[in-house]
């Protein structure tokens, strides 16, 4: 049987950060300036917020804002996989992993 390890609180954030970058590097390719500049700031809130803190929680659900909200950014996560792998493959790939590493700092603030 496999161990399955969990990341931490600091790792998730970490990561968020990493993948918020990344996914505005390919957003920025598909002309979604108001969503980059969003974003942008969003990971700037994450670099300084302490782990927990109100910031933490404003800039996790800012993001999910982004998704829902007027940037619609849910639209990348929704990509129909082809055969071979596209830009639209990564763009549906750091969508899903930013927006589960967010409702994952929110999830765990509730705990």
């Amino acid at each position: 049987m496999s161990e399955i390890l969990k990341r931490n609180r600091e790792e998730s954030s970490a990561d968020l950060i990493v993948a918020l970058g990344q996914f505005c590097e390919l957003l920025d390719t598909e002309g979604e300036d108001d969503a980059v500049k969003a974003l942008n700031v969003i990971a700037q809130m994450l670099e300084s917020a302490k782990l927990g803190s109100k910031e933490q929680i404003s800039a996790a659900e800012a993001i999910l804002d982004c998704f829902d909200g007027d940037l619609e950014l849910n639209v990348y996560t929704l990509h129909k996989r082809t055969d071979q792998w596209t830009k639209a493959d990564q763009l549906a790939n750091i969508s899903a992993r930013v927006l589960s590493l967010a409702k994952r700092i929110l999830h765990s603030q509730q705990k």
